[in-house]
């Protein structure tokens, strides 16, 4: 086999055979290094379970994260609603005690007509000269009422508030 070559490398030129040196070359660099060079490559199996298992582990901990991010951001809502539902609470308690005066305020005038009290005249020092005294006239029943109305109508507004944030 070896003869045969030879006597074909002696009828080439000179760069033909430095071309077939470098393919002969070339093919066993290739035949010898491919393999090494195409493991290098590509992963190994046990490479991608690694990162499959780490990708997992991060999965865990972001989700983790997120439910006790979560937890805080509905524990802090509830707090909020407590904190409002508690003030509102407080002005309904104020509405009442000012729907309860208006009302014994009324009462009050109620009793005046039926002792034939039509209007109270109180003195009152004038602002403009310090001898003279000025009368005034307390309100009538008719203007309270308006007043007591509106306090209701907020009171029951704010009622219902209540008993909807509570559901």
């Amino acid at each position: 086999m070896f003869k045969y070559i030879a006597d074909i490398l002696s009828k080439l030129s000179l760069g033909q055979r430095f071309i077939a040196l470098c393919i002969l070359l070339l093919t066993v660099v290739i035949v010898f290094l491919g393999p090494k060079l195409i493991t290098a490559i590509t992963y190994d199996d046990t490479e991608l379970r690694a990162k499959i298992i780490e990708l997992k582990a991060d999965n865990v901990e972001l989700t983790t994260y997120v439910n006790n991010t979560n937890d805080i951001i509905r524990s802090n809502q509830k707090e909020c609603t407590d904190q409002q539902l508690q003030r509102e609470k407080e002005f309904l308690n104020q509405i009442t005690e000012l729907e309860r005066i208006v009302t014994q305020v009324n009462k009050f005038r109620n009793l005046d007509r039926k002792l034939g009290y039509t209007k109270m005249i109180s003195t009152v020092p004038d602002t403009s000269d310090s001898m003279s005294l000025k009368s005034t006239a307390s309100y009538d029943e008719e203007e309270y009422d308006p007043i007591l109305k509106q306090v209701t109508k907020i009171k029951t507004n704010l009622k219902k508030e209540i008993t909807e944030k509570k559901k």
